[in-house]
């Protein structure tokens, strides 16, 4: 069956962009035609508008179209268990991501200082989204918001990292171990630097929900 083994992966390579579900829609369009030229020509009352060289090549048509369909069905299938391969295989490497993230970065142990720090380093510095400084102001007017902001800035902070490891590659510790020491040789100062208005605002919200007689200047 090397012959349809070629065939099979001509197809693939034809509709490599193309996942299962398109095949499945292609295959069903092939056997629709197939069936269509059958009943509607070949078999009805409208065959006595044909000669019987015309009916032939109907039914030749007719037949093409469904042996390619079987090919086609054969090459949804290889393709369907290439994607559930693939999809295994992206659910175990996210896993072990995950894991080398949580190996590094002690989120519980992080204070909420640091947190914000490595939070406006990866989303805001290097990263792509805009820092909105109402996120800390608004602290202070909603208060009891605060762990649920902490638990915010930890997702971010994880997800800007699950980012940075390559799609479908195995896991390598290094690319998390490079940019903690990045982070710690430069990024965290230039962060601080950059971003010290919030983080001596957030600095004051702390302090005062640790109860500490800490003067709030207002402009």
């Amino acid at each position: 069956m090397a012959n349809t083994n070629d065939k099979t992966q001509k197809i693939l390579e034809l509709l490599k962009y193309h996942n299962s579900a398109d095949l499945r829609n292609v295959q069903t369009k092939f056997t629709k035609t197939a069936n269509s030229i059958k009943r509607d020509a070949v078999q009805s009352r409208l065959s006595a508008l044909y000669t019987g060289q015309e009916l032939e090549i109907l039914t030749q048509a007719a037949s093409i179209l469904i042996n390619t369909k079987n090919k086609i069905e054969h090459a949804k299938e290889v393709k369907a268990r290439e994607e559930k391969r693939l999809e295994q295989l992206e659910k175990e490497y996210k896993r072990k991501e995950e894991e080398i993230i949580e190996k590094y970065i002690n989120f519980e142990g992080m204070t909420h200082m640091e947190t914000f720090l490595m939070y406006c380093c990866l989303n805001h510095f290097i990263g792509s989204y805009k820092f909105r400084a109402d996120e800390i102001e608004n602290l202070f007017k909603y208060p009891d918001r605060f762990p649920g902001q902490v638990n915010d800035w930890r997702r971010e902070i994880r997800s800007e990292l699950m980012r940075k490891f390559p799609w479908r590659v195995e896991p390598d510790e290094k690319i998390i171990t490079d940019f903690l020491r990045s982070y710690k040789l430069k990024y965290r100062k230039e962060v601080s630097d950059r971003f010290k208005a919030s983080l001596d605002l957030l600095n004051t919200f702390i302090a005062v929900q640790n109860g500490e007689n800490v003067e709030i200047l207002k402009k």
